[in-house]
């Protein structure tokens, strides 16, 4: 576990609605917003064709952009958002199609918050994970969202033995035979960014590589 004196577990955003939506985070394709972001880095953003800025891609353009690299892929068969529903958290699977996990939220009559966690191998709007907490009045503080995604699990049938949204590593690692190579081609396989916990990032880099640590005793 990542040490928790150099995080804020506290920290809770305002809001998941309104100015804080710098990451175009309505943008489903993965290999589109690395683009985006990378230009706006280099203060080139205007230099972009516009349909990259769409939140979905027509089943023609995503079958264009897979004959580019299968990872042109990644994301762009997310389930579409619900009414007022957000992406508050990502985790990306460096895998040959790059497959994401997308943590959203949503505001319903109830006045409460509600919770989802979406794939690409959704066949309709249900769910497919079990985690806590599914609502909440106020948005999520940094502890209680790395609980929420620690804690996932897959429902049957699709359900793999393990909690976690980024165990998908050591399910990576299991199905093949174990060994330094492996070891460190797997380190980065699982990535988490969110545009409203800015140190989520650091927390599961810290996991991996405390993974990494543990494995390679094992190992030897």
């Amino acid at each position: 576990m990542p040490n928790i004196e150099n995080y804020d577990l506290e920290y809770r955003p305002e809001s998941y609605w309104g100015g804080q939506l710098t990451g175009f985070t309505s943008i489903k394709g993965e290999m589109r917003r690395r683009i985006i972001r990378k230009a706006v880095s280099e203060g080139r953003l205007d230099t972009l064709s516009a349909s990259l800025f769409s939140d979905a891609l027509s089943e023609k353009e995503r079958l264009l952009v897979s004959r580019i690299h299968p990872f042109f892929m990644g994301a762009e068969y997310l389930p579409s958002y619900l009414p007022t529903e957000v992406e508050i958290a990502r985790v990306s699977l460096n895998s040959v199609t790059w497959d994401v996990i997308s943590v959203r939220t949503r505001l319903e009559e109830d006045g409460l918050i509600h919770y989802r966690i979406a794939d690409e191998y959704m066949e309709d709007e249900r769910g497919r994970y079990r985690f806590s907490p599914d609502t909440s009045e106020l948005p999520l503080t940094m502890g209680e969202q790395i609980h929420l995604m620690d804690t996932a699990e897959l429902l049957e049938p699709y359900s793999l033995g393990f909690s976690g949204l980024t165990t998908w590593r050591d399910h990576n690692y299991e199905m093949t035979r174990p060994d330094r190579d492996r070891l460190e081609s797997l380190v980065h396989f699982v990535a988490v960014d969110s545009d409203f916990y800015p140190d989520l990032h650091r927390w599961y880099e810290e996991e991996a590589l405390e993974w990494y640590t543990a494995r390679l005793a094992e190992l030897k």
